[in-house]
């Protein structure tokens, strides 16, 4: 083995000693939980006693459930609430704080300010502006002569109610995502199409949109993730009703 190769071995090894902790700690955490549960489903559980493999029936049971047809519809529209309003309004969010605007930073941190807070905080905090008898929100109703609502009470509202929290509270994280496309995108272009006479819409459609499309299907499938995943704002504000 000559010494090129010893190096190359060397810096291979060296690499993979780095990666060992995060290999570790994803197998044990994400990846052997995946396989367990997987092994868990093929079976029938009776407490303490041995697991009895009973191949497909769960999954069969389980596409029987009409409590599961109706969390798999209500999930369906929340993510259609949820996911197509995240990815225009983040867009357009980073785009405007894209521009040479005073207190720039200030506005981005305050937006991204609930992405780092708890989703129970969150919750409890948008259940006490949803409250029917004394939240902000119907106070405002009342302000403006417009009729009070029963937010999370009526079953036409409360859906939107939480996605609109949940909207408020992630729109950050998928801001941050846009605007480092938009830091990636040469100066050049919109300035170019700017002297040849298009407009700020126009350059927004033609260019930048099409070039922050790997961005924007990183935010859908992110989006979509996380809005089949949501349970514990659905919990804290409904108790799952």
């Amino acid at each position: 083995m000559t010494s090129a190769q010893k190096r190359r071995l060397r810096d291979n090894l060296t690499s993979y000693a780095f990666l060992l902790p995060s290999m570790v700690i994803m197998l044990t955490f994400l990846v052997f939980p995946i396989l367990y549960a997987l092994y868990i489903s093929f079976h029938q559980w009776f407490g303490i006693l041995p697991p009895k493999y009973i191949g497909l029936e769960n999954y069969r049971r389980l596409l029987q459930d009409e409590a599961f047809h109706a969390s798999l519809k209500v999930t369906g529209l929340y993510a259609l609430m949820v996911v197509p309003t995240l990815t225009f309004a983040s867009l357009v969010v980073a785009v405007i704080l894209n521009q040479k605007i005073r207190f720039q930073n200030l506005y981005k941190g305050l937006i991204y300010v609930p992405v780092i807070a708890s989703a129970t905080v969150v919750s409890l905090i948008w259940k006490w502006i949803y409250n029917a008898d004394f939240g902000i929100l119907n106070w405002l109703m009342s302000a403006l002569g417009l009729p009070e609502r029963i937010w999370l009470g009526d079953t036409r509202l409360a859906l939107p109610s939480i996605a609109l929290m949940a909207i408020w509270q992630s729109l950050g994280y998928y801001m941050v995502m846009y605007f480092a496309g938009l830091q990636s995108i040469p100066p050049q272009l919109p300035e170019a199409a700017e002297i040849d006479g298009a407009s700020r819409l126009q350059i927004f459609w033609h260019i930048t949109v099409p070039l922050l499309r790997p961005v924007m299907l990183m935010v859908i499938v992110m989006a979509t993730i996380g809005s089949f995943q949501v349970f514990d704002a659905v919990y804290v504000m409904t108790f799952g009703g």
